[in-house]
């Protein structure tokens, strides 16, 4: 990488940069990337850059240069002083280089085969826990995760939670679960939801693929699923318990319920 001066803090196109990285809502069309990893991985899934920021001393990386010598015409890229590179971040220690990408957009399946997966987090509201529950949905095969309300899934800590899935899987953004829910049911699937206190055994039957497509539900961490959801439930699943322990980390429930649906046949 034949590095320019780098930009300080103060200059025009860090204080913009800034301002996109740390003022960040839900809705917003970009995403943050963080690490020559992740932006790789997004090459590798065909997302291209708008900006990549590298600090100073890692203009001469040899990751950090492959990554930029894969970058289209269309990509800015900028050399940060440390300091001003650290005031971008949005990690406390931040991987050598920062990227912003359009959002992918996804949307809800129309129809489905005999042995999709659908997760649908309603109110997930811990970034890491819905990055985590993507990285499973990958590694389950699932057909998509349709995120209602709760944590935005482009978050930089629901992105790096994912480690990297969330370029590959697609991620469908919902205002509300239970017109969600019905679009699902309608193009064909069993709606389950996770219910730890009135759900069938998950080793009973109730996944078994041989009934056809799930959408698996899973309700925030503090209140569970909504009740009003109810109305659009098949039918609900609970992981029994030993001890004391109430219930599981809802991205350790996803994804034994998720693995519970690909084992059974």
């Amino acid at each position: 990488m034949s590095a320019p001066a780098a930009l300080g803090p103060r200059h025009r196109r860090v204080v913009e940069l800034r301002r996109l990285v740390r003022r960040r809502a839900p809705g917003d069309a970009t995403a943050v990337l963080e690490g020559p990893r992740t932006v790789s991985e997004a090459l590798a899934a065909g997302i291209e850059p708008s900006v990549v920021a590298v600090p100073e001393s890692a203009a001469g990386n040899a990751a950090a240069q492959e990554v930029v010598s894969r970058l289209g015409s269309g990509t800015e890229v900028l050399v940060l002083s440390e300091r001003a590179f650290d005031s971008v971040a949005p990690a406390k220690s931040p991987q050598p280089m920062l990227a912003l990408v359009g959002k992918p957009r996804a949307r809800l399946p129309e129809s489905v085969s005999q042995d999709d997966l659908v997760l649908v987090l309603a109110g997930v509201s811990d970034p890491g826990n819905v990055g985590t529950i993507i990285r499973s949905a990958e590694a389950c095969g699932a057909r998509c995760v349709v995120v209602a309300g709760g944590a935005d899934p482009w978050s930089p800590k629901a992105v790096r939670a994912s480690a990297g899935s969330v370029l590959r899987v697609p991620v469908v953004s919902e205002s509300g679960a239970g017109a969600a829910l019905e679009v699902l049911r309608a193009a064909g699937t069993r709606v389950v939801a996770a219910d730890p206190s009135e759900g069938e055994p998950h080793d009973s039957g109730v996944l078994a693929r041989g009934s056809g497509p799930v959408a698996l539900v899973l309700g925030s961490e503090s209140q569970g699923l909504d009740p009003s959801l109810l109305q659009h439930v098949d039918r609900r699943v609970r992981i029994p318990m030993a001890g004391g322990a109430e219930s599981l980390n809802v991205a350790m429930a996803a994804t034994l319920l998720a693995f519970e649906y690909r084992r059974r046949p």
